[in-house]
């Protein structure tokens, strides 16, 4: 593990080091590469009444792309390892993230503003697979996951010259969910879905400190809510934190 993650921090490194120009305008684009640790909770019924919990390697990739009308902002996340209930053998998990944004600016939006408010709507989607028992002959995995639009909002804070805090947010509205369904209708289910009956909810809030005018340390925590109730409910927790570098041009 030690080695797989010096080898990603030193491919983070060298695909930032690369020459760009500088966020002097309204109009650049931005690039960050975090790695981090997810806290993870699984609880699905449609497999156990207990919850499968652990804290699995986390890679998130972010893109932005910013103009005076408003921001495009991709944001991948990808976490694997293994969890595990208080009576059960460990269980292995994938967990994928992919999330998009189109978001309004609420201000004149100038180059040195304290505050900037956007709102917008997005796209975000969530992929699990977790194999139960993979240490059995024929293991076999289970995939669960949900596609939603959002109502989305981001807000920038400049602490000072060298640090701000950004805050990132998306509520769903309306969404499709792919569960197993094997027990009960001997298929798989894809159902859609309105706010209340299934959600992914989810929360960036991220600091990024200026090493250089192109470039940023940054520290995000990602919280993010998956639930459904059919077949059997499920709910996924994700509580993560990832260091990394920013890179404007």
């Amino acid at each position: 593990m030690s080695v797989r993650i010096c080898f990603i921090i030193s491919v983070l490194a060298l695909a930032l080091s690369s020459v760009a120009h500088g966020q002097d305008s309204l109009k650049y684009s931005a690039l960050s590469l975090n790695i981090g640790l997810n806290k993870l909770s699984n609880k699905d019924e449609f497999q156990s009444p207990y919850t499968y919990k652990g804290t699995n390697l986390l890679l998130n990739f972010m893109y932005t792309s910013a103009r005076k009308k408003g921001e495009h902002i991709v944001d991948v996340t990808y976490s694997g390892g293994q969890i595990k209930s208080v009576v059960s053998p460990n269980a292995d998990n994938q967990l994928f993230l992919f999330y998009y944004d189109y978001l309004f600016n609420l201000t004149s939006k100038k180059p040195d503003e304290k505050f900037r408010p956007s709102l917008g709507f997005g796209v975000h989607s969530l992929l699990s697979n977790t194999n139960y028992l993979p240490d059995v002959e024929g293991p076999t995995s289970y995939l669960s996951g949900g596609a939603f639009l959002t109502f989305s909002g981001n807000i920038l804070y400049r602490l000072n010259k060298k640090s701000s805090v950004r805050v990132q947010a998306g509520l769903p509205v309306f969404g499709f969910v792919y569960r197993p369904d094997f027990e009960i209708n001997g298929k798989t289910l894809t159902k859609a879905t309105v706010l209340g009956k299934g959600n992914l909810f989810s929360v960036k809030v991220a600091y990024d400190y200026k090493l250089s005018s192109k470039l940023c340390l940054t520290a995000a925590y990602n919280y993010n809510y998956f639930s459904f109730d059919e077949p059997r409910p499920i709910a996924i927790l994700i509580n993560a934190f990832s260091v990394g570098l920013r890179k404007t041009f």
